[in-house]
């Protein structure tokens, strides 16, 4: 394991511990037993084919369906220990599809939130890439969305509702695939900001995407495989050792064949 195990367990930011669950409407397992943990700080990348469960790992981290045996813990607590309140204030998730409120783009990034003040505002939009169209409008954050905010594009949309996540100052930051809308560079400026901003160095990010080049970023890389973890460990590590890894960074990367190695002259930078 690429940490040692014998940390205690409040030094995880989260921990799943022998987990078994099924949907409701399901008796099939989707999680078997199982079983990892992410140390606090700690950036995780997930990957895996469609239908792996990668998404569902950020639903029971919601409490949105229970599990059926183990423990899941955040910050060392059981998430049952937690009142919803509590865990609102704790995670939040940027889903793939994302929808704006009606009204001024003010009241629509900080819906439920108070005390805001104008500067966190473009704070959040700068580091989510937002800054630059939010502000070509002479009203600024006062300029209207429309319903559902049709009246900005699939990418822009997603980056707003970025900027929204982070004006909650979470604990635990869940981008579930929110960056698909986003070109490869835009996503690598994203997570870039957000690692060397002073204020969400302590955010545990969480990153769940169909892209490599998206999740290789993070400290550390869950590769799931109906349900099953099929790898856990560095970007490097998996490159080296795992077939699985391997086959996903083939089909969508140019690598040498020698070492399976990143072709930097072809733009993919780890740390872009």
């Amino acid at each position: 394991n690429l940490f040692a195990k014998n940390n205690s367990e409040s030094s995880y930011s989260i921990s799943f511990a022998k987990v078994d669950f099924a949907y409701p409407s399901s008796s099939v397992l989707l999680f078997d037993n199982l079983s990892f943990s992410l140390p606090l700080g700690k950036s995780l990348g997930i990957i895996g084919p469609t239908g792996s469960g990668k998404s569902s790992l950020a639903f029971l981290l919601e409490r949105r369906y229970p599990i059926q045996a183990g423990k899941i813990e955040l910050f060392g607590r059981n998430i049952n220990s937690y009142t919803e309140a509590e865990l609102l204030n704790l995670i939040q998730i940027v889903p793939q599809s994302s929808s704006l409120f009606s009204g001024t783009l003010r009241d629509s990034l900080t819906a439920g939130l108070t005390g805001i003040a104008d500067d966190e505002i473009w704070h959040a939009l700068t580091i989510a890439q937002a800054e630059d169209f939010a502000a070509k409008d002479k009203l600024g954050l006062l300029q209207q969305v429309e319903r559902g905010g049709g009246n900005f594009s699939g990418g822009q949309k997603q980056r707003l509702c970025i900027a929204r996540a982070l004006l909650h100052k979470p604990k635990i930051l869940i981008f579930d695939d929110s960056s698909s809308a986003l070109d490869l560079a835009t996503d690598a400026a994203l997570q870039k900001a957000l690692r060397n901003d002073p204020l969400f160095q302590k955010l545990n990010l969480i990153t769940i995407s169909q892209r490599i080049a998206t999740v290789r970023r993070s400290d550390v890389i869950l590769l799931l495989n109906n349900g099953q973890i099929a790898g856990f460990g560095t970007d490097q590590e998996l490159l080296a050792e795992n077939k699985l890894y391997q086959e996903i960074y083939c089909s969508q990367t140019e690598f040498d064949n020698q070492n399976l190695q990143p072709d930097l002259s072809k733009g993919n930078l780890q740390d872009a």
